[in-house]
């Protein structure tokens, strides 16, 4: 009897274990769907308020718009069905960039509407100083042609397109000119290319716009975090007139539920101004790394090859090649910070020189001059020796890929400047 008693007890708990462990999984499974729901009533809750807020518009209401994005998403052509009409220009072709600021106006339902195509941004040939010059500069001209600011900038993407890290350069890029705020403040997403969405759900149905934009993960999730769910989707094709209206209203509707209730003016636009120069200034670092890496390893040369035998007046050129260096290093930064360990690192060679010459050549100042020289040549002669093992390698490879020779030089030298430099 006792021992069908303790079967019968291990049974029973057994029994409960196993309906723990389901009643766990179970749990856990409700808890998932759970947060999926509330992602999704949650954007759904932010579509209804933009909805309503159009019914409460004034019919007097003018709208400012300034339109961002990369190449190739459909900017041009979500401007015209802004607009209703074909004004702006659409270009499909990734090598064709927005670089003249266009605008157009038109009326809607007795309301004023101002779209204002901006620059494209975001392209590879942004990192080059001169192109990254020229956006800003037109960004400042698309300022200049509203003077009483913008509602609202609509960040152009295209749906069905994947967002990669080169995307979250283009919003910091555009946090750089606008401001950092700017993107949670003023951005509503404008989604291209709305017809491939409505095929997709032909084969999905019950799917909707915001299940899909709660689904998302990553970097496009971040973006729609940032911006509060704010976000239309476009389908510039369609003849349907309704259906144009209706997205035309959902994006009106929107602006009256941007947190700061104005407009982003020119004022906001300079107090951003400091954020462009570092911008600027960040996009030129790899250029002045490369420059003063090639003058400060000429200096180390002379200083290695006369040791204990150089004169005064030898030192005090070493010690003058060193401050013109730090005074164009310090132009160049116009006070951004960017290059401040940069100029760190010429001033210390220039204060162990000044050291030995206001010393008298006292042996202690001459040791940690020899020092600090020994120290950086052993830097630069780990460079050299991985270069030329670097290079090797390359020359092997030449036969079947030709083309890394000639991108070799161009990556060494980037590669010797970040190991100097590498604290910055």
């Amino acid at each position: 009897m006792k021992t069908i008693k303790r079967i019968e007890e291990s049974r029973a708990t057994f029994s409960a274990l196993t309906l723990t462990g389901d009643y766990k999984k179970v749990k856990l499974r409700e808890r998932i769907a759970k947060s999926e729901t509330e992602n999704v009533k949650t954007f759904e809750l932010n579509v209804a308020g933009y909805e309503r807020s159009c019914i409460i518009m004034a019919a007097t209401t003018d709208f400012d718009f300034l339109l961002i994005g990369k190449t190739g998403m459909g900017k041009s052509a979500l401007g015209n069905a802004i607009l209703k009409r074909n004004r702006f220009q659409s270009i499909d072709s990734m090598d064709s960039v927005t670089t003249e600021v266009q605008f157009e106006y038109s009326e809607y339902k007795g309301q004023k509407i101002k779209v204002v195509d901006g620059p494209g941004v975001g392209d590879t040939r942004l990192n080059k100083p001169d192109s990254l010059k020229l956006v800003m500069e037109q960004m400042t001209k698309a300022m200049a042609m509203n003077p009483r600011g913008y509602h609202a900038f609509l960040l152009v993407v295209r749906y069905g397109a994947r967002f990669t890290a080169e995307d979250k350069d283009t919003i910091e890029l555009l946090k750089s000119m606008f401001g950092a705020d700017s993107v949670r403040d003023y951005c509503i997403l404008a989604m291209t290319h709305g017809d491939n969405f409505q095929r997709k759900i032909e084969s999905t149905p019950g799917d909707t716009f915001p299940m899909w934009c709660g689904r998302q993960t990553g970097i496009f999730q971040e973006l729609l975090k940032e911006c509060n769910n704010r976000i239309v989707l476009f389908d510039n094709t369609t003849p349907d007139e309704e259906k144009r209206d209706a997205q035309v209203d959902k994006l009106l509707g929107m602006v009256s539920q941007l947190p700061t209730g104005k407009r982003y003016t020119d004022e906001n636009f300079q107090k951003a101004g400091a954020l462009r120069e570092k911008a600027l200034v960040d996009s030129k670092k790899p250029i002045i790394q490369e420059e003063t890496m090639q003058e400060i390893s000429l200096i180390l040369q002379k200083l290695n090859d006369g040791k204990n035998a150089m004169s005064k007046p030898q030192l005090k050129v070493l010690s003058e090649r060193c401050d013109k260096l730090v005074k164009n290093l310090k132009e160049e930064d116009k006070q951004t910070g960017s290059l401040q360990n940069l100029i760190r690192d010429v001033q210390k060679v220039k204060n162990s020189i000044d050291e030995v010459i206001l010393t008298n050549f006292s042996v202690r100042a001459v040791e940690e001059m020899n020092s600090h020289v020994k120290n950086l040549q052993i830097t630069f002669d780990g460079i050299l020796k991985g270069s030329v093992m670097l290079v090797a390698g390359l020359a092997i490879a030449t036969i079947a890929a030709p083309l890394l020779v000639v991108a070799a030089p161009v990556f060494l030298i980037g590669y010797a400047a970040s190991k100097i430099f590498k604290r910055m």
